[in-house]
């Protein structure tokens, strides 16, 4: 027997028919005690454990004979002279030529090999590229078990029922389990690490069992696991927990893996998880329909990869990333919908999804296939658009949906407006150059734009004539207490509102909004996209979606301006500065917000995000409902209070 290993070791059995052979088993002595509940900053490496030697299982190696290397369908592994790829050192490996025998059933690693294939000569092991996970010996179709030769050193090779591991001076990891391997498989106490790919496209595995002294489990350990229906855990395991058979982290945020044979056609991911681990879902060929939980911020590399019959996913609100290859060869996939805080899709990741005929995508995601997939349609919102239902606008004027102008005299510096199609002819006068400089323009009646489908904001740049000019009001509007009805803007164009921008001489007062219907970009409202001048007595309701400074009374303030009396009753949806009264900006007193508000980052009951202006908010009042997934309040997020980076 040789000397003890101070390391977590397994005991393998490899019973080889016709053969006999001597075999070696190595135990591990211990450090310190797994404790029960592990706070996240004490969380142990697989070096630093200590577990009860009593419960360990031996690993096994064996003795080699020119006998057993000859047997048919043995081949022993001396190793080749190599190049430790980080460090430059010379190492004996096993190259990836040997990996492709389908006639090997057994394979031998020799007490000289340092290295079988290590995954750091495939993998990336980022994010950013796909990866192409597989287990390494996956050629070799027909190989069941690996033996691992006596070695003169307190490390190296041996194994657990067929299953190679790594001996160290201190910890165990389970490497390789060859491909042909079938059946239920424990992995026993004394393994503290699952490597990188160890079961991956096991597909004879029917369950893996994990046992209490597993400290942690490398990316994509698992997946491809066609006939395996369950991934169970040991109850004393402090760091991974078993349910219905699916594997996470004992705190429930990660999903390692989803048991590919499972025969359920719908999963819905529990809440509390927020990250889907690489290749969790790979080959889970039942199912039909994936729903993420609210709380899934992460869907890792090929996650969802070879799920044949997958048809549907349902991304959550909190999804802000899609890693490489998540979707790879899915190729039944139909339908996928994004919410608004998704905002990084990787390389690949819907390739050979045939049947996915459009990809919908939030405005401010950024695909990285996006030129080369003809497919991507970029929303300016990425929720469904509640149906257009416009209001009773009993006594209003209804209009034709024909702007008149035949009000207007050039020189006068007051204009009332009766109906409808005078409000609209005044927004064609302004985007046609009309500046109204110091004028005041009143509105006498109530209006009903309905009969205006697609309502043109007031104010903007224009090309006329082959040359872009910038037009803008340059007056003050007075709606005098009156309502426009049924106002709709859906283009998703940045600065989206009745008004596109407010200068410094302008002023819009005692006008109220309602039945308002707005898609934009950046930088929109329901009243006035970009505001420089002063707004005061005005009220909102109605829809309105955007992307970045979204609000209900204006998208954008510049500081220098007051927004006095006002009232937002409009369900407000956005990504980024999204308010009730102002996405972003300052000077804003005196006002009430009524609408729901919605947004991923920077949300607020009134400001999105305060700038650091000299105006301090004043005397306002939110009693709707605020939600998003970072820097949300029930008022503002002051710009000043707070360190944030967001990847725009």
């Amino acid at each position: 027997m040789k000397e003890q290993l101070i390391i977590l070791g397994l005991a393998m059995t490899l019973a080889l028919t016709g053969c006999t052979r001597e075999t070696e088993t190595v135990t591990i002595p211990t450090q310190t005690p797994v404790p029960t509940l592990i706070p996240e900053e004490e969380k142990l490496e697989c070096w630093e454990v200590e577990l009860d030697e009593d419960k360990i299982i031996p690993l096994e190696t064996i003795e080699v004979t020119k006998e057993l290397k000859a047997k048919e369908g043995f081949a022993y592994m001396k190793g080749e002279k190599g190049e430790d790829e980080h460090t430059g050192d010379e190492i004996i490996e096993v190259p990836f030529r040997h990996m492709n025998d389908e006639t090997i059933e057994t394979m031998i690693i020799g007490n000289k090999v340092d290295s079988v294939v290590g995954y750091y000569e495939r993998y990336e092991t980022t994010d950013y590229e796909f990866q192409d996970y597989h287990n390494f010996i996956r050629g070799c179709k027909n190989l069941k078990e690996f033996a691992a030769e006596e070695s003169d050193y307190p490390y190296g090779w041996a194994t657990y029922e067929g299953i190679l591991c790594s001996i160290y001076t201190d910890c165990s990891i389970m490497r390789y389990c060859p491909p042909a391997k079938s059946g239920d498989v424990t992995v026993p106490y004394g393994i503290t690490l699952v490597d990188m790919c160890t079961f991956m496209d096991c597909d004879k595995i029917t369950s893996i069992r994990l046992m209490s002294s597993i400290v942690k489990i490398e990316e994509a350990a698992f997946g491809g696991n066609t006939s395996c229906t369950e991934i169970s855990v040991d109850s004393e395991n402090p760091y991974f927990m078993s349910k219905d058979g699916v594997l996470y982290t004992k705190d429930c945020t990660e999903l390692i893996a989803y048991p590919a044979g499972k025969t359920e056609e719908e999963f819905r991911v529990p809440d509390g998880v927020k990250v889907i681990r690489a290749a969790a879902f790979k080959g889970a060929k039942n199912l039909k329909k994936v729903v993420l939980s609210d709380e899934v911020e992460i869907v890792e590399n090929e996650a969802f990869r070879d799920c044949s019959s997958l048809v549907e996913f349902e991304g959550g609100k909190k999804l802000r990333e899609l890693h490489a290859g998540a979707f790879y060869h899915c190729e039944k996939l139909e339908r996928v919908n994004f919410q608004l805080c998704l905002r990084v899709v990787r390389e690949k990741v819907f390739d050979k999804t045939n049947s996915l005929k459009t990809i919908s995508l939030p405005q401010t995601a950024e695909y990285a296939d996006e030129e080369k997939d003809e497919r991507v349609q970029k929303q300016k919102r990425s929720v469904v658009k509640t149906d257009r239902k416009y209001v009773d606008a009993k006594g209003a004027s209804q209009g034709t949906g024909t702007p008149d102008t035949s009000w207007y005299k050039k020189g006068e510096k007051k204009y009332i407006l009766s109906t409808a199609d005078e409000l609209a002819g005044f927004a064609k006068l302004v985007n046609e150059g009309v500046t109204f400089n110091r004028c005041v323009i009143s509105l006498k009646n109530d209006v009903d734009l309905s009969k205006y489908e697609e309502w043109t904001p007031i104010g903007g740049t224009f090309v006329i004539n082959g040359k872009k000019r910038k037009n803008y009001f340059e007056g003050s509007f007075d709606g005098n207490g009156h309502t426009i009805y049924n106002l709709t803007v859906t283009k998703g164009e940045n600065y989206s509102g009745l008004f596109r921008k407010l200068y410094v001489t302008e002023e819009i007062r005692n006008l109220n909004i309602e039945g308002a219907y707005v898609i934009g970009g950046e930088k929109s409202a329901i009243l006035v996209g970009d505001s420089r001048g002063d707004i005061t007595n005005c009220s909102v309701n109605g829809h309105l979606w955007g992307t970045l400074m979204v609000g209900g009374i204006v998208g954008t303030t510049s500081g220098l301006n007051k927004i006095r009396n006002c009232c937002n009753k409009a369900n407000v949806v956005g990504d980024q500065q999204i308010g009730g009264i102002c996405g972003f900006g300052d000077g804003v007193s005196s006002c009430k917000n009524e609408g729901k508000i919605e947004g991923c980052y920077l949300v607020g009951g009134i400001i999105g995000e305060k700038s650091h202006g000299s105006q301090e908010m004043q005397n306002c009042e939110n009693v709707g409902e605020v939600s998003g997934f970072a820097w949300v309040d029930d008022l503002y997020i002051d710009s000043q209070q707070y360190n944030y980076w967001v990847d725009r």
